[in-house]
């Protein structure tokens, strides 16, 4: 059965497959201690989420060679979720952004670190601004619990859920 929801097509058949699988850490961390990361490249990013389908994410993401607009579902949480993603139009986005329940803006910054890792650095914008955030993504779930972060890194906030992007747009900054 395929259902169509403002220009998001689902289909039971999907559920069968085995998604995708984002693995990642987030830490929070002071601005002032995150070194030189102003060098770094950098994208801004609004995205929302969809009513009635808080799992549904929408994003504009802007960064200096082009802007992306994406469509994503994500379940789960912790250190491991499912998380598929595909490209949109921008009309898709202006369409399917009427129809947000809760929406956030940051700046990305993509800092180089020594293991080979990325950070993303997310300075949080509008009702989050004050927020920081860091993230690192791996291509298993060994490589993350491998990780030793950097002395910058502050506390980590992967299995709490109070620090989801989802939660951080409907709900404001954490209250502890």
């Amino acid at each position: 059965m395929v259902k169509h929801i403002e220009g998001i097509k689902t289909s039971r058949a999907v559920a069968h497959k085995k998604p995708p699988v984002e693995i990642e850490r987030r830490f929070l961390v002071d601005i002032k201690d995150v070194p030189s990361f102003e060098q770094c490249d950098m994208s801004y990013i609004e995205q929302g989420y969809l009513e009635g389908l808080e799992r549904i994410r929408i994003r504009w993401e802007r960064c200096a060679r082009r802007d992306t607009y994406t469509k994503t579902f994500k379940s789960g949480s912790g250190i491991s979720r499912t998380e598929i993603e595909s490209l949109i139009t921008r009309a898709t986005y202006m369409r399917l952004e009427k129809h947000t329940a809760c929406t956030l803006e940051k700046s990305r910054y993509f800092i180089p670190l020594a293991d080979g890792h990325i950070a993303e650095l997310n300075i949080f914008h509008g009702k989050l601004h004050g927020y920081v955030q860091l993230e690192v993504e791996f291509k298993t779930l060994k490589a993350a619990e491998a990780f030793v972060p950097d002395p910058w890194f502050g506390l980590e906030v992967t299995d709490d859920f109070q620090h989801t992007n989802y939660n951080l747009a409907r709900s404001g900054l954490p209250k502890t």
